[in-house]
């Protein structure tokens, strides 16, 4: 039994040398997290593309104090460092086993959204150093319909109580109830929303059932009462959670979703998207 533990996709691919680099690093070092940069390849057209590269310091052992200053507060979205990120994926790095079975971390099996995050955060939570390699060594393979998703009814549970769930985790490690924890979770509420039109066939009488239980509960309310909104949509939307009024939040997102497809199409149409909506679908696929 390895000391070390690597999660990977079956249908994905890894370079023949990342194991013999990340060993190479082990037998110097022995850090709790071994991390390294990941691409995307499309299987439509047989291209590679690489990941951009975190701003995380680089081939050195980085110390609990940095992890906790620097990595977990972007991992638990407050601090607005995007740069530091080192994304949801488990895949993309290697976690020592003793950490694991020591403090029990484990997935949280009731999730299908976000539980390779939480479990990141319950291991960094205990971890003492981190390593990180700035080369692509793992690639997420696409195929031609990995972008039309299926409907989650616990997609908006989930963003609602993840404040709950990081602070519980890690309270009196990271100071949270910060105003761009809040705004960061009201927006990503609403770009919840607005990604459940982009599914095919998705029933829209349960969807609207299942932003209703959502929007009237107190932490919709007490998420929302903070939001500081910056365009007109955003404060049409935060006035409508506010009524706890779901068909009208419906209504919006429905035409804001809408006339972004038209404006899509309208770049597709002057010839100047295709590229820049690949590269565009490939920066979500790795900030996610």
């Amino acid at each position: 039994m390895g000391d070390y533990i690597h999660f990977i996709d079956s249908d994905d691919f890894i370079e023949p040398d990342l194991y013999s680099k990340c060993a190479d690093v082990i037998k110097r070092s022995s850090p709790d997290v071994v991390m390294f940069d990941h691409g995307v390849y499309f299987e439509k057209d047989g291209k590679k593309y690489e990941g951009e590269s975190i701003a995380l310091e680089k081939n050195i052992l980085l110390d609990r104090e940095y992890i906790v200053k620097n990595i977990l507060p972007v991992m638990v979205n407050i601090d607005s460092r995007k740069e530091l990120f080192i994304h949801n994926f488990v895949w993309n790095k290697l976690w020592k086993r003793s950490v694991i079975n020591s403090h029990k971390v484990r997935f949280d099996e009731s999730r299908n959204r976000w539980e390779d995050r939480l479990f990141q955060v319950a291991f960094l939570k205990w971890a003492e150093t981190f390593f990180y390699i700035p080369q692509n060594e793992y690639y997420y393979v696409l195929g031609n319909s990995v972008f039309s998703g299926k409907y989650d009814s616990q997609v908006f549970d989930i963003v609602l109580r993840g404040k709950e769930d990081y602070k519980t985790l890690l309270d009196g490690i990271c100071v949270f109830d910060t105003d761009y924890e809040n705004n960061y979770y009201s927006r990503v509420f609403i770009e919840t929303i607005l990604a459940q039109f982009g599914i095919h066939a998705i029933d829209e009488g349960i969807f609207q059932k299942d932003l209703q239980r959502a929007i009237i509960t107190e932490r919709a309310q007490c998420l929302f009462a903070s939001f500081e909104a910056a365009t007109d949509f955003e404060r049409k939307v935060k006035a409508h959670i506010l009524r706890r009024d779901a068909r009208g939040v419906y209504l919006l997102c429905k035409c804001e979703y809408a006339k972004r497809k038209n404006e899509q199409a309208m770049e597709e149409r002057n010839g100047k998207s295709i590229l820049r909506r690949t590269v565009k679908k490939v920066k979500r696929i790795l900030s996610k």
